[in-house]
């Protein structure tokens, strides 16, 4: 067993496949520049593989084989697009729907996140490149969801063009932006259900109270009595 090693992003998850393997020297590398720590994490990834002579090449490009991803949903939809199968490494919230999805449709294989290892990573990316079926399964998906009416770019201008033909449409403006922000954030309705929950309890307590001094009352008339 290779000693098992945490990486806090996906992105780290291929600094472990392309720099700590030593069977790997050369050759295309995907690499994904997006706002964020991600991106933040992978400077120094890229930094390196640019002096080792790698070439950095979007997830378009026909010769990728393996998109590895954390799992996140925008990253999921960019490998469907492109068609490219997906190693995944999910690590928190949505992640773990994603890559059971990904995964029970065949175009996708998943490695827990304290279990990865050079050998386990290595096998999953042979075992991708070489069985043909993931990539088969994952442009047929492609393809389903490529299929539309309109496309991306027509769908953007159009709604841009709707908005400038009704003059900014008011109608569909979101009504948060007319309110103030105690409002917004609903303080009103906290405030409301606190009250609400107070006086709840202080009637219970006052209940108790009384059904308490009732029952010490009928033991000491008792005791007097006897």
């Amino acid at each position: 067993m290779g000693s098992r090693v945490w990486f806090p992003t996906a992105g780290l998850l291929v600094w472990l496949c392309c720099l700590r393997l030593g069977t790997v020297h050369g050759g295309k590398v995907l690499v994904m520049p997006v706002d964020g720590s991600h991106w933040l994490s992978m400077k120094v990834l890229v930094k390196e593989l640019s002096r080792r002579g790698h070439e950095n090449d979007l997830l378009a490009h026909p010769k990728a084989k393996v998109f590895m991803t954390h799992g996140g949903t925008h990253g999921i939809y960019e490998g469907i697009c492109n068609g490219v199968p997906m190693l995944m490494f999910p690590l928190f919230g949505d992640q773990g729907d994603n890559v059971h999805r990904m995964v029970a449709r065949g175009v996708a294989e998943k490695i827990s996140a304290f279990e990865v290892t050079t050998e386990t990573v290595v096998a999953a990316l042979k075992k991708m490149i070489q069985d043909k079926s993931y990539k088969k399964r994952m442009e047929a998906l492609s393809q389903i969801h490529l299929d539309r009416p309109i496309g991306p770019l027509d769908l953007a201008v159009f709604w841009s063009e709707f908005v400038m033909r009704h003059k900014g449409a008011p109608h569909l403006r979101v009504a948060a932006h007319d309110l103030n922000w105690f409002q917004y954030h609903s303080l009103d309705v906290i405030g409301f259900l606190v009250a609400v929950v107070l006086v709840v309890l202080w009637v219970t307590l006052k209940s108790c109270t009384f059904i308490f001094r009732k029952c010490c009352r009928k033991r000491i008339v008792k005791k007097k009595s006897e």
